[in-house]
């Protein structure tokens, strides 16, 4: 979800861009997961409340925050 802010960068107020991957949390969870049932690893990744989220400045295109999930 976008936030509104004001960039420390570029200090224009703006909604902030998005984007998911995965990050330490989904590949510790995958190896959580593992140590149970081997098929289960890969759910981690297909989750969205595993992944990490990136928001950055539209205007000057820099990395405002990035929320970890754990």
């Amino acid at each position: 979800m976008a936030a509104f802010t004001r960039c420390p960068f570029c200090n224009r107020v703006v909604f902030t861009q998005t984007k998911t991957f995965n990050g330490d949390s989904a590949w510790l969870m995958c190896c959580v997961c593992s140590l149970g049932v081997v098929g289960l690893c890969f759910i981690p990744f297909c989750l969205d409340r595993t992944k990490s989220v990136k928001h950055s400045c539209p205007e000057c295109q820099a990395t405002i925050h990035t929320f970890h999930p754990f």
